[in-house]
């Protein structure tokens, strides 16, 4: 196939900005042939929600595990009964996956591995923004998306809600599609390799790093409402 990785060009603002919005044009083409609104009942929620984060207990620190039941209770407050545009994804669409040309335009998508029918399409579109903005910093995803949080809303994240707008899903908060893009994210590399799960390293980056992150938040949370 013509093209080549983007790699290290995502490290200028413009061509990583001009690489995403080819990117995300790209799938959701595919994502518009293929999309439907589901309602997110308890079926899709465990599929989707309770058994990532079962995954992601059952490899953390126990001192750990009740963030990560506070994580789906919170995601079921803000997406139980709603609607969302699911149909087909990609399932793990980053950089690498992704052909360009020399102006950051499109050639081809490969690696298709964890494709799945019927995904939240939303997931293809955090998976992308988080890989690509740790591959530009070098960070791990874990970082990006701590950072993102803790911003409340960047800019990158309108990018997500625009999505679920434009495939008819219902308003849903930047931060419910962002936990639900990192337990797609991190489950779905403990369940690719055991690499993952025995590197402690990645653990405390991508997983334990965010849960802290989390907990502290919710902490501080309970303090302000006293």
């Amino acid at each position: 196939m013509p093209g080549g990785s983007a790699g290290d060009r995502l490290t200028d603002p413009v061509r990583r900005a001009r690489f995403t919005t080819a990117a995300l044009a790209t799938i959701g083409e595919l994502h518009w042939r293929t999309a439907r609104p589901l309602r997110v009942d308890h079926r899709v929620f465990s599929r989707f929600v309770t058994s990532p984060a079962a995954l992601v207990r059952a490899t953390v620190p126990p001192r750990d595990g009740p963030t990560v039941t506070g994580v789906v209770h919170e995601l079921a407050g803000r997406l139980r009964d709603r609607w969302l545009p699911v149909g087909r994804i990609h399932g793990n669409f980053g950089p690498a996956s992704v052909l360009v040309d020399t102006t950051e335009q499109v050639t081809g998508i490969v690696q298709w591995g964890q494709s799945a029918q019927d995904g939240p399409t939303a997931l293809d579109v955090v998976t992308l923004l988080v890989s690509t903005e740790a591959k530009a910093t070098r960070k791990e995803p874990g970082t990006v998306i701590n950072g993102w949080l803790a911003a409340g809303s960047p800019p990158p994240l309108d990018d997500i809600v625009d999505s679920q707008r434009t495939l008819g899903g219902d308003p849903v908060s930047p931060r419910a599609l962002l936990l639900l893009g990192w337990l797609h994210i991190v489950s779905s590399r403990l369940v690719s390799s055991a690499r993952y799960a025995a590197n402690p390293a990645w653990l405390r980056r991508n997983l334990v790093a965010v849960l802290r992150a989390i907990e502290e938040e919710q902490a501080e949370g309970r303090q302000e409402s006293r």
